[in-house]
């Protein structure tokens, strides 16, 4: 049916989940991925069916897809969106993508959070950073120098930045 007519939605949807039944979730993708005309629930399907199977930039490029025919589709551009924030949130070092779950956040990890999350960081120009003897080691350096040369974070008065420390919060009341 599908070679006659690949645009028919109905069947699309039908054989991709006759196979998602048989645990052939693979074949679904496939036969989803292949459909013509970008169909927002051939392409719904397939993207939670990609974001299931752990492909968010697969998942991402499907609802996009969708996207391109209904630019307006909220809930696309926000399937869209966490699926990309997947895909980054993957390519981060496991330290960082411990972040959200750690029951403390230190020095580095405030770092690595300004840095990544604070996008309005990435348009200013980093000056030299003061020197901070003690973040060779850490897995933030390179947050930590650029967030030290935007005069974001500071060092201590012994020129250590302390990224192991636990961030303390102060109440302003």
């Amino acid at each position: 049916a599908l070679t006659a007519a690949p645009e028919v939605t109905g069947v699309r949807l039908g054989l991709a989940d006759i196979y998602s039944r048989r645990g052939e979730d693979a074949a679904a993708i496939e036969v989803l991925a292949q459909d013509p005309n970008d169909d927002r629930q051939v392409m719904l399907r397939l993207g939670r069916l990609l974001s299931e199977r752990g492909a968010p930039e697969r998942a991402a490029l499907a609802y996009e897809r969708a996207l391109a025919r209904e630019p307006g589709d909220e809930e696309l551009r926000g399937l869209a969106q966490e699926a990309r924030r997947q895909v980054e949130l993957g390519r981060m070092p496991e330290e960082y993508r411990r972040i959200f779950a750690a029951p403390r956040l230190t020095r580095a990890d405030l770092a690595a959070l300004f840095a990544t999350k604070v996008t309005a960081l990435a348009r200013l120009t980093a000056g030299d950073p003061p020197v901070a003897t003690d973040i060779s080691g850490s897995w933030a350096r390179p947050h930590i120098l650029r967030l030290l040369g935007l005069g974001v974070l500071d060092v201590l008065p012994n020129h250590t930045f302390q990224p192991a420390a636990s961030v303390r919060w102060l109440s302003r009341q």
